[in-house]
């Protein structure tokens, strides 16, 4: 399987390659979905909670592994719209803390994106 991950990221923690499987997952269903007139997008990753955002840390921020997976699947499929759900409670010291948000729905960390 490849989700979910007990760390709540988009890659199993003893894989060398980061998000290698995601990234495959994602190109057999773009060769197996893309001409499909009712396939209208993509929610790159269900909830990764254990992830952070826009804080310069390569193995958690999934702004950056959800960008360079959202430009894959566009070179591949330039007509789907690209769904990427925000990270868990966040961090106090990322600016991105939030203990009402649900897993997936905190997107504070977008005002720290470049």
């Amino acid at each position: 399987t490849l989700w979910p991950d007990p760390r709540g990221l988009w890659y199993d923690e003893g894989t060398s390659h980061k998000g290698e499987r995601l990234r495959t997952a994602w190109r057999m269903l773009v060769r197996l979905f893309c001409d499909r007139w009712n396939v209208i997008g993509a929610d790159l990753l269900n909830e990764p909670w254990g992830a952070t955002w826009g804080e310069g840390k390569p193995m958690t921020d999934w702004d950056t592994a959800a960008a360079q997976l959202g430009n894959e699947i566009l070179h591949e499929c330039p007509r789907w719209l690209i769904f990427v759900e925000g990270i868990g409670t966040g961090s106090k010291e990322g600016g991105t803390f939030c203990d009402l948000c649900f897993w997936g729905e905190n997107l504070l960390g977008l005002s720290h994106t470049h």
